[in-house]
């Protein structure tokens, strides 16, 4: 395996453990910011609907930014911009100013959340297995560090100005190291697929993430099953891209040469063509094609919407873990605060764990089955939780939960990247955007529930939505990419 591919997701991996690392250090320290600014409990859960607004806005930048830049050039940047504006919030003495703040470090993580994951759907693409899991439970990791880490240097009087000024400092830093091994764009200087919208390269441009490992994902450049209107082609777009794939298997044959994944070398595949090696050849033949114009004119997909549909259920779910576990046992059954913190501990561990070991069971099982079982056995630990009538059968409950969500997320967000590669950061930034709305409305819908049924019905929600997804799993597996059709030659 070549070595920049390793250390490219040696980088990915250290991106993703920097986001969790920021952001826990910002959530150990929301009590010490409250007393800092001045404000109480209500102000403070208005102030962080800014955190939660720059977030979703950054997601939606970051996307387009990835597609046109490269998530190598947005990703460490983002990472700067988010390591220096975790310090804001320490240093905000009224509730004005820590809008401002909250509001920049929401853009910030945004940013990084968003063009990280775009990054590590190419690590994905490369590596041709499933690889994103784990780069989600890193995320995961970062964060429980940062639980030690703040409350070791709150018990040293540090403060949140002082301890978050060094996370930033370590964030720059970190940064600056990892950046270099990130992978370039495919077809620049440096890009191990450098060449592949040529004429050598465009007789393979669609290819199998995990192939050999029984996953059949699909990572063709074109969109699975989305229609010529869905993808914004002009009218006789097909034809003329067809007649530009023709041209692109010729070449291919006369150059001897193939890009993994595609057929033999010296092997013309037309059907193997496809628009991303449409819009290769038209850019550099100066036209304005048809495929050109559906770059251009790019529209969002309907399995893209129905992919961010189904991130909104699950992280919803997954918020009302966060916000709602602890009480539930507090509330609910009756137990001390300590047992109920161990409700939030084993759903958290539980997640972790599972998103370890998620790559290797989506390998062999493929990505629609690690939604539609991961779903059904997070409604079965629902369920075991809200109907429990002790608290170590709640928290056991709460634990299959997060082992159930744990690889569901990752699985949409691979499934968003690797529908359209020369859209993947746009696509991406919708399933993340919308997927991080749900996980910021679920703790508010269950509390307008609690008002006119008990906590434990009100999870009767996110039972329902898991349940959806896991009906709704078979979106994930792969369609084949449609033929363009190509006119007889006449005959003599």
């Amino acid at each position: 395996m070549d070595r920049s591919l390793r250390a490219g997701r040696v980088a990915t991996f250290a991106f993703f453990g920097l986001n969790g690392f920021v952001m826990g250090m910002w959530v150990v320290h929301i009590p010490s910011v409250e007393h800092r600014a001045g404000i109480g409990a209500a102000a403070l859960g208005w102030l962080l609907l800014a955190l939660g607004a720059g977030a979703f806005a950054g997601m939606q930048v970051a996307g387009p930014l990835a597609d046109r830049y490269g998530a190598r050039t947005v990703v460490p940047l983002s990472a700067a911009l988010c390591s220096g504006t975790a310090v804001l919030p320490g240093l905000a003495t009224g509730a004005g100013v820590l809008a401002v703040a909250l509001l920049a470090l929401g853009v910030s993580n945004g940013l990084l959340d968003a063009s990280m994951n775009v990054h590590a759907v190419e690590v994905e693409h490369r590596y041709r297995r499933p690889v994103m899991s784990a780069f989600h439970a890193t995320y995961s990791i970062g964060g429980v560090l940062a639980s030690l880490v703040g409350a070791r240097t709150l018990s040293w009087g540090w403060s949140p100005a002082t301890t978050l000024a060094c996370v930033g400092v370590l964030g720059l830093a970190t940064a600056g190291l990892a950046a270099p091994a990130l992978l370039p764009r495919p077809g620049t200087a440096g890009s191990a697929e450098k060449g592949s919208a040529g004429s050598a390269g465009a007789t393979g441009s669609a290819s199998a993430v995990g192939t050999g490992t029984g996953t059949g994902r699909a990572t063709s450049d074109a969109a699975d099953g989305d229609s010529a209107a869905d993808r914004g082609a002009v009218s006789q777009g097909a034809t003329n891209a067809g007649a530009l794939g023709h041209d692109a298997a010729s070449a291919g044959a006369n150059s001897g040469a193939a890009r993994p994944g595609s057929a033999s070398p010296g092997t013309a595949n037309p059907a193997a063509v496809t628009l991303d090696a449409a819009n290769s050849l038209a850019a550099r033949a100066g036209s304005g094609g048809p495929a050109t114009a559906a770059r251009i004119k790019y529209r969002t997909p309907q399995r893209i919407w129905a992919l961010a549909a189904l991130a909104l259920m699950v992280m919803l779910s997954e918020g009302v873990a966060n916000d709602w576990s602890a009480l539930h046992l507090r509330t609910v059954l009756h137990a001390s605060p300590a047992t109920a913190a161990l409700a939030y501990g084993t759903f958290a561990a539980a997640m972790t764990t599972g998103r370890l070991l998620t790559d290797r069971v989506a390998g062999k099982l493929g990505a629609a089955a690690v939604l539609r079982y991961g779903a059904a056995t997070a409604a079965l630990g629902m369920t075991c939780a809200a109907l429990s009538p002790n608290a170590g059968l709640a928290i056991a409950g709460w634990g299959v939960f997060g082992l159930g969500l744990s690889g569901c997320v990752p699985q949409l967000f691979s499934a968003a990247g690797h529908t359209d590669r020369a859209n993947a950061g746009a696509n991406v930034s919708r399933v993340a955007g919308l997927g991080y709305l749900g996980m910021l409305a679920g703790p508010a819908v269950i509390g307008a529930l609690t008002r006119i049924m008990p906590l434990n019905a009100a999870f009767f929600l996110p039972i329902a939505f898991c349940a959806t997804a896991a009906a709704a799993s078979p979106l994930l597996t792969p369609h084949p990419t449609p033929t363009p059709e190509r006119t007889p030659a006449p005959t003599a």
